[in-house]
């Protein structure tokens, strides 16, 4: 007999137990509840679930109600292989499954359905408790991609989709109001405080007015930020730049490399225990800490970065935006700079050695902190150029610990923008590419996150595809600068002062229409003014019940405007009880009928 399953398409249980029988590959025969009409009632129906409720389950003689009492039945009936693992045989593994599908049930469910199916606008408390929910589930969340976890490594593997996200981690967009719009602009970014993103100085150099998005894995482009529930909400203009005041924004590597860092300043602080990040968004933003012990950027340091770019370079006016919908992540490990002096020009090698890192290969290191190997930082430099170098021949004594994937690229490329851009987003061998300029290079120091670098730019094929090895911005190395761009006080900036660190801050103001623009350019009625005369009055001639109703009007206007545009825009009397015949015109929101 086969497998009957009565729904309605508007479920999320029924919806739920439709995707389990997918993925197990039944056939089951589906028949339609209309709840509206009431079918759940009929006696047939009352008969077979009491409940009165969908999904509901027939498979032979077993009838079965409760979407999580199906699901857990269809995987322990028909699940083979690795569909059996959805519901685990072994005891311990189930009872965490079966304790997240009591959680779903009594609490997570329960909570957002009560606000969803009122007709009346949800009080701050179940505002509240659903927060707490998802708190909940993101607490469920922190340690493992799945809701009940998982049996395999967790680790960052080069290019893959970031199943978790990083809170610390942010992207900048472009907006409608800087004089340039190149398509799918966006630069990475890492919060180091409430206020403040670490970042390039590229990337705040490049455009005028930027937001910042944080706490949030899914990219949204700068066109379409008002399209998105989380970018609408929670984006946060950048209102203020602090970059090294010897930055040059030229085409020459040179002139901009080495002071190729900026803070970015939100003109809201962040909240981090903002919970409606976990409804709106993915998570609550948080800030990280950034490195100044240079012995955390020693040759086989393991690393990893994110960002939400493409797999490619661009070519010259290439017009589609080819970054990516979610956050990637990929592991690498840092080499001698040498490695990349052969790639850059004589000029370029000194800025390597004293500013940049050099990343090549795939790491080793988990999101958790945790190695799988012990890093050994006694390779001579032969054994790091074969390390790093696959093509180079080997003196014997080197083993060849990596091997490159092979990709087949396709040919659609996004929009142009300034050359020395170079990133959007990773490489096969755990690198950068474009449009993730400025996105963080982070290690662990024991089980906390910490910046290292600062992502820069990759070397490009003549196919325009990205390879290693891969240049990050050292802060260690710049340890000082860094200090001297969030200096305060006077002490510190004097110091900066003679080490000749000068931090150059702009103060972004952004363009706003102001309530008298918003008035005066309304659109007009397009409809003919009437010819009929009006009658005119004026305050010798008012009535005591035309003074309350001017007086009612005159104090909703009050509460609209600013007392100072009340008197400009309606002229009120003295006494504030009588409006004057030509200020009828102005009626800024309704019209005032006298």
């Amino acid at each position: 007999m086969s497998i009957i399953i009565h729904k309605t398409g508007l479920s999320p249980p029924a919806r739920a137990v439709l995707i389990v029988v997918d993925i197990l590959g039944l056939k089951a025969e589906t028949r339609e509840v209309n709840l509206p009409k009431r079918d759940q009632y009929k006696p047939d129906y009352l008969k077979k679930n009491p409940l009165h409720t969908v999904p509901l389950l027939e498979d032979g003689d077993l009838v079965l109600a409760d979407s999580h009492a199906i699901n857990a039945y269809l995987v322990s009936a028909y699940g083979t292989g690795e569909q059996s693992k959805l519901y685990p045989t072994d005891l311990a593994a189930r009872s965490i499954v079966d304790q997240r599908l009591y959680f779903d049930a009594t609490i997570l469910f329960q909570r957002l359905r009560t606000v969803v199916k009122s007709r009346t606008r949800p009080t701050q408390d179940q505002e509240n408790d659903i927060y707490e929910a998802y708190s909940f589930t993101e607490k469920y969340l922190e340690d493992t991609p799945y809701m009940a976890g998982c049996s395999c490594q967790r680790r960052i593997i080069h290019g893959r989709i970031s199943e978790t996200g990083k809170r610390f981690v942010v992207y900048l967009l472009n907006s409608k109001y800087s004089d340039v719009q190149p398509v799918g602009w966006l630069c990475g970014g890492a919060l180091i405080s409430e206020s403040n993103i670490l970042t390039s100085a590229a990337c705040l150099t490049e455009v005028k007015y930027m937001y910042a998005i944080a706490g949030y894995r899914r990219y949204v482009s700068g066109t379409d930020i008002d399209k998105d529930e989380c970018t609408r909400v929670k984006k946060n203009k950048i209102v203020e730049t602090i970059i090294p005041a010897e930055f040059k924004g030229s085409q020459n590597p040179e002139d901009w490399m080495k002071y190729d860092v900026g803070i970015a300043v939100v003109e809201k602080p962040y909240n981090f225990t903002d919970l409606s990040y976990y409804v709106l968004c993915s998570y609550a933003p948080a800030k990280t800490f950034i490195n100044y012990d240079k012995r955390l950027e020693v040759p086989s340091t393991e690393s990893y970065i994110f960002g939400w770019g493409g797999n490619r370079g661009r070519k010259p006016n290439a017009k589609q935006d080819l970054n990516t919908e979610y956050m990637h992540e990929a592991k690498t490990v840092l080499t001698n700079t040498s490695f990349c002096e052969h790639y850059v020009s004589e000029k370029m090698k000194a800025v390597v050695q004293s500013s940049l890192l050099c990343a090549y290969g795939s790491g080793y290191i988990g999101g958790s902190g945790k190695e799988d190997f012990d890093p050994d930082p006694s390779l001579d430099d032969d054994c790091l150029w074969r390390r790093f170098n696959l093509n180079a021949p080997s003196n014997g004594t080197c083993e060849d610990e990596f091997h490159e994937d092979q990709k087949n690229f396709n040919d659609n490329l996004s929009d142009e923008i300034p050359e020395r851009r170079s990133f959007d987003g990773f490489a096969d061998n755990g690198g950068i590419c474009e449009n993730d300029h400025g996105g963080p290079l982070v290690t662990f120091l024991g089980s906390t996150e910490i910046i290292i670098g600062i992502s820069i730019t990759s070397i490009y094929t003549s196919r325009y595809e990205c390879e290693g090895p891969y240049l990050y911005y050292g802060v260690a190395k710049m340890g000082p600068l860094i200090r001297c761009l969030m200096a305060k006080s006077s002490e510190t900036l004097a110091l900066c002062k003679q080490l000749s660190y000068n931090a150059k801050k702009v103060k972004i103001v952004w363009p706003a229409a102001s309530r008298e623009q918003i008035i005066t350019t309304t659109p007009k009625p397009t409809h003919k003014p009437s010819t009929r005369t009006t009658r005119q009055w004026s305050p010798k001639r008012t009535t005591k019940h035309n003074t309350k109703l001017a007086t009612k009007h005159t104090t909703k206007h009050i509460l609209r405007f600013t007392r100072k545009e009340v008197h400009i825009k309606m002229r009120v009397t003295e006494n504030h009880k009588v409006l004057k015949p030509k200020d009828v015109s102005l009626r800024p929101i309704r019209d005032i009928k006298l």
